[in-house]
């Protein structure tokens, strides 16, 4: 029993260590499963955006109606400011993101997605104060430098990839007004994503506010975006085109795929500093792989650069995980001493004190 007690007390120690980095990972895997499902149902991006909103939005809805009560009225009520001004950063750059896809190929998307660390290390350090450290800057290159050998994107001389791995048929052109707009529109999703994940971070730390609430009102605005983009687009008459049984089951999981990607991404934020997730996200490029086999039992073309790569983004987050560890053991073993210290000199002044009254 005592060693089921200790290897119990072990696995809660390590938890409370890393659940904050476990549940980046966590947001990771979502991400790359929900654009699998969006892969899967072969529809305009923005058109798969509106309805994850939209479902993410009533099902949330439900959920903080339910946790919350009349509490909910009360967060909405007192931190309405910082919520709505994270469900537009956050809201908008999902939708920029996703009609990005119209633009790049998922290959040179997927690593442009990986420069995010840049982003929000700079809003971070601006707003909170969070500098991070040389290790932790180290470890986001080498993520970045994984992610770059995994996706090989052909505009820095990779071989082309063919436009049906893309999630969305529509051409990929890099050239003209089209190539600076989408470029455009994808700096303003990163420039968003850095300043609402800012903002989470804030409401996470408020302890004030639930998640499912600050998730409902992201996935409302996320809604309101897409209907204007698609207005904008004229493809609004593409919302009713779906009318397959398969594709409206994938639409489900994406729902769900996005809740579970705002609870992990409140919840690593609540515990790590946002300099972190960035590098955390990077293992998606990982996951990818794994969702496209287990989706069309197939998987790609490997050579040794997607293996370096694989091995150079797992490295880099194992390595977070070791460094916090260390550091927290470190961290207690001189609390222990402090305290041995301590009781030892109490001993010594109880004695002293004692000799004197004698």
């Amino acid at each position: 029993m005592a060693a089921l007690e200790s290897i119990g007390n072990s696995l809660v120690a390590v938890w409370k260590v890393s659940r904050g980095k476990l549940f980046g990972i966590g947001a990771s895997a979502c991400v790359t499963l929900m654009f699998t499902c969006v892969k899967y149902t072969k529809v305009t991006p923005l058109v798969a955006f509106f309805y994850r909103c939209t479902g993410a939005f009533l099902v949330l809805l439900c959920i903080s109606i339910f946790s919350c009560g009349y509490g909910l009225f009360r967060q909405l009520s007192s931190h309405w400011k910082l919520l709505l001004l994270r469900s537009l950063c956050d809201g908008s750059a999902a939708g920029c993101f996703y009609w990005s896809m119209a633009f790049f190929p998922l290959t040179e998307l997927g690593f442009l997605l990986q420069t995010q660390a840049v982003f929000t290390m700079i809003v971070a350090f601006i707003i909170l104060r969070e500098k991070p450290t040389l290790f932790q800057l180290g470890c986001a290159l080498g993520a970045m430098t994984g992610a770059f050998l995994v996706i090989q994107p052909p505009v820095f001389g990779f071989a082309e990839k063919k436009i049906s791995d893309d999630l969305s048929e529509e051409t990929a052109d890099s050239s003209g007004i089209r190539f600076y707009f989408g470029v455009a529109v994808f700096l303003s999703g990163m420039i968003s994503f850095a300043f609402g994940g800012t903002l989470m971070r804030m409401i996470s730390l408020s302890g004030q506010i639930h998640w499912a609430v600050a998730a409902m009102l992201q996935a409302f605005v996320g809604c309101m975006f897409s209907l204007l983009a698609l207005s904008l687009s004229g493809s609004l008459h593409l919302l009713f085109t779906v009318c397959a049984i398969n594709v409206k089951l994938a639409f489900i999981f994406i729902v769900l795929f996005s809740m579970g990607l705002q609870f992990c991404f409140f919840f690593s934020l609540k515990y790590e500093k946002i300099t972190l997730l960035p590098i955390l996200l990077t293992t998606q490029v990982v996951f990818m792989p794994i969702a496209d086999f287990a989706l069309y039992h197939t998987l790609p073309n490997f050579n040794p650069l997607h293996y370096s790569g694989f091995l150079l983004i797992l490295l880099s987050v194992l390595s977070l995980f070791v460094a916090k560890h260390l550091a927290v053991t470190s961290q207690e073993r001189d609390n222990k001493k402090a305290k041995k210290s301590a009781i030892v000199l109490e001993d010594i002044e109880g004695s002293e004190h004692s000799k004197t009254s004698t």
